[in-house]
């Protein structure tokens, strides 16, 4: 009994010792900045292209196996050809290894340009988290540097839950009180609160409506109406809608968005 006694605090100390190291290499975005540059140490790996593969990897997020494992997209931003995204994981015991893959085409929105981020953690079971910044370098692809290309969309090729934006493509002001003028108007595969009635602003671009505040939960909106909104837009789509398969068709530059007022417009 006194030998396990003695052992005990040795295994402790090297249950700390192994923690330790495993939370001591996280780096975040704002770690690659040095006076709001770059570091000039930051090493980029390059990209994969594929359609074929592309669709293989997006179609298996939609079944029970799909072909990346589990991590949660945090961050992301472009730094000249750069793109710098930001990743947490669980692990600590082996070196996690992942794959930005591009179709090779803009894919189903004609102003912006998806990619899918696939993570290999290499058999790792252990459960400390890790946060680390991933650099990818977009020079070698003449479709990224397109100035027809607006934006870019990272998405999680683990779950149907996490992708995010660079930035809006539309242009709203975003406001918890009535301030918008749209008119409802269907979209082509659209899907949301009022399925697949958007809401177009007078500059042509939609919201695309995936909730409301409580106060308006009953309101009913109807196609060619004109309204008064207030909204709030999201980085990604919520749940139920982020279940669904990408559409081909295109309405226009669109975001999702939560109604906090919603009024129509009767003079």
């Amino acid at each position: 009994m006194y030998k396990i006694m003695k052992q005990i605090p040795a295994i402790l100390l090297s249950l700390c010792l192994l923690l330790l190291s495993c939370q001591s290499n996280d780096e975040t975005l704002s770690d690659l900045r040095d006076d709001g540059q770059l570091r000039q140490d930051t090493e980029a790996q390059p990209i994969s292209i594929g359609e074929e593969r592309y669709i293989t990897v997006e179609n298996a997020r939609y079944g029970d196996s799909p072909m990346s494992d589990d991590f949660t997209i945090l961050d992301f931003e472009r730094v000249g050809s750069l793109l710098l995204i930001e990743v947490q994981y669980g692990g600590g015991c082996a070196e996690h290894a992942f794959e930005l893959l591009g179709s090779g085409d803009w894919y189903a929105n004609p102003d912006i340009i998806n990619f899918l981020l696939i993570h290999n953690a290499n058999g790792d079971l252990c459960e400390a988290l890790i946060t680390e910044t991933l650099v990818f370098d977009l020079s070698t692809w003449a479709a990224a540097n397109n100035p027809d290309f607006h934006r870019y969309r990272v998405i999680n090729a683990s779950t149907l839950g996490n992708q995010l934006n660079d930035r809006p493509s539309i242009t709203v002001t975003e406001s918890e009180n009535c301030v918008e003028e749209v008119t409802a108007q269907k979209a082509i595969c659209g899907i949301g609160l009022y399925n697949d009635l958007w809401l177009k602003l007078d500059n042509g671009d939609f919201v695309q409506p995936v909730g409301v505040a409580d106060a308006y939960a009953d309101f009913a909106v109807e196609e060619g109406k004109r309204y008064r909104v207030g909204v709030t837009l999201l980085s990604e789509l919520p749940p139920p809608y982020n279940m669904y398969a990408i559409c081909a068709a295109w309405p226009g530059p669109n975001e999702p968005g939560i109604i906090n007022c919603i009024e129509e417009i009767k003079d």
